[in-house]
């Protein structure tokens, strides 16, 4: 199965991973790592890397916004392990497309599907309501 590590600023990674929790129930192969305001970069790239190293050899990381340290450390680990891990990065996640993709992982077995499949529910998730159903 496809590990899921969800990572970004102030306490949104961990507080993903309870909502995904309260859907879900408990949750094997999913982890949340938050990047604190003043956190070295270092740190927090080596905390990723253990996280990384406690996952399975495939990995769908979700980083809050591209640019970002977190999505930094997750693209920097990501080509560092290339040799040993098959991970795949994807920056602007919102609830929707991490539980499709908690769920997904179960029948999913390749990394980039994965990331494929909750990138279209992402935008599938996103949308002006006025746009679509007219104004009243």
């Amino acid at each position: 199965m496809i590990d899921l590590v969800v990572v970004g600023h102030g306490t949104f990674a961990v507080d993903m991973e309870k909502a995904v929790k309260f859907f879900d129930g408990e949750l094997e192969g999913f982890y949340g790592l938050d990047c604190q305001k003043g956190i070295d970069f270092e740190q927090y790239k080596t905390s990723l890397e253990v996280l990384f190293q406690k996952a399975g050899n495939d990995i769908l990381a979700l980083a809050d916004m591209m640019d970002g340290s977190p999505y930094r450390a997750a693209t920097q680990l990501a080509k560092e392990l290339r040799t040993s891990k098959n991970i795949d990065v994807i920056s602007g996640f919102n609830l929707g497309m991490v539980l499709q993709a908690n769920v997904a992982r179960t029948y999913v077995s390749n990394v980039h599907d994965l990331a494929t499949l909750a990138c279209d529910v992402g935008h599938k998730q996103i949308f002006n309501y006025d746009e679509i159903n007219g104004e009243e």
